[in-house]
């Protein structure tokens, strides 16, 4: 059985608690990431945008978006998070659609500037990027990313960059 699934831009103190109780959850609880790693200034950024995921009105995940941090750049997703009991039900998909949505948004509406412009057929594309934990690579290859092949590690976590390029609203999603 599967509960109504939201997720939603954060807009009050109390969500972005709540995105914040989500995120220690889990990468300082499960993950044992060290609470000092896991938030950082990029949280209270004025361009960072938080998002809560929601089934039946509950939180059950978390993520931020980076803006570009220069014209031509990449914004970043991070802090994907979504609480164990609500894994496997499309809680992490709705996250990053609900991201990409919000991403293509500010581009199309010039809050943010687009990542290229194609000038031969006039189409704009806009490039996320992220930093993907290697045991979540197969997820975010499925919605579409694409993985680099050198691996790091982050607060003990062995990560990979992942890319991907919009090239207008994510599917079944106006801008």
């Amino acid at each position: 059985m599967s509960g109504a699934l939201a997720v939603e831009v954060v807009t009050s103190p109390e969500q972005l608690d709540a995105a914040f109780a989500i995120r220690v959850t889990v990468f300082v609880g499960e993950q044992h990431v060290p609470l000092e790693l896991e938030k950082d200034a990029d949280d209270a950024e004025p361009g960072t945008v938080h998002f809560l995921a929601f089934l039946d009105g509950t939180p059950v995940g978390a993520a931020r978006l980076l803006a570009p941090p220069a014209p031509g750049a990449a914004a970043h997703i991070g802090r994907v998070a979504v609480l164990a009991h609500a894994r496997g039900r499309h809680v992490g998909t709705a996250l990053m659609r609900a991201l990409e949505a919000e991403t293509w948004r500010r581009h199309a509406e010039g809050v943010w500037p687009r990542s290229e412009r194609d000038e031969a057929s006039g189409t704009d594309s806009v490039r996320i990027e992220l930093s993907a934990q290697e045991t979540a690579v197969a997820f975010y290859q499925r919605l579409g990313y694409v993985v680099g092949g050198r691996r790091y590690l982050d607060a003990g976590i062995w990560h990979r960059d992942a890319v991907r390029t919009l090239t207008g609203p994510p599917s079944g999603l106006e801008g």
